[in-house]
């Protein structure tokens, strides 16, 4: 399992833009981001980041609030198919995703979807269950998707180091 930032924002021009600055200048590498609208008056950004010590100590410096989100990284084949494949998985283990995003990875043949549920430790025991490949912070936990010679680590898949 890992933790998402999220990020509230009002819904003007620049908010976003505010927020990314503030983590980049912390030397912070984004690897993943959604924005989401919630009405007239406000958004919500998820982001999965290099290193959410630095990120969230930046974003408390400039008085920006935020909370964390627990979520799970899930390896998805890259191929027509793959992510539905896995959403069989949640389905029939009766699990509501809240919220996704999905990316293609640096490991060819693989794509990495996030997602975040109520019960994220229930989940990913149930995916797991299921062949799905779950990271858990920086290896793929068995799975189907794991490679013969072992685990991908997560810095495989994006590049970068990851620190939880």
């Amino acid at each position: 399992m890992i933790e998402l930032l999220s990020v509230p924002l009002k819904n003007r021009p620049g908010q976003l833009h505010a927020v990314v600055v503030l983590i980049a200048q912390a030397g912070v590498e984004i690897k993943a981001l959604s924005l989401m609208h919630h009405g007239p008056d406000n958004a919500e950004v998820l982001l999965l980041v290099t290193n959410l010590a630095r990120a969230r100590q930046a974003l408390e410096s400039a008085g920006r609030g935020y909370s964390l989100q627990p979520a799970l990284v899930v390896e998805v084949s890259d191929s027509a198919g793959g992510l539905a494949l896995v959403l069989e998985a949640t389905m029939t283990a009766g699990l509501s995703i809240n919220d996704l995003f999905y990316f293609v990875s640096r490991v060819e043949g693989k794509a990495l979807a996030v997602a975040t549920f109520d019960d994220a430790e229930h989940a990913a025991q149930l995916l797991r269950q299921a062949g799905v490949g779950v990271v858990d912070q920086k290896t793929i936990a068995g799975g189907a998707g794991a490679r013969d010679a072992g685990p991908y680590l997560l810095d495989d898949y994006l590049g970068g180091s990851f620190f939880w």
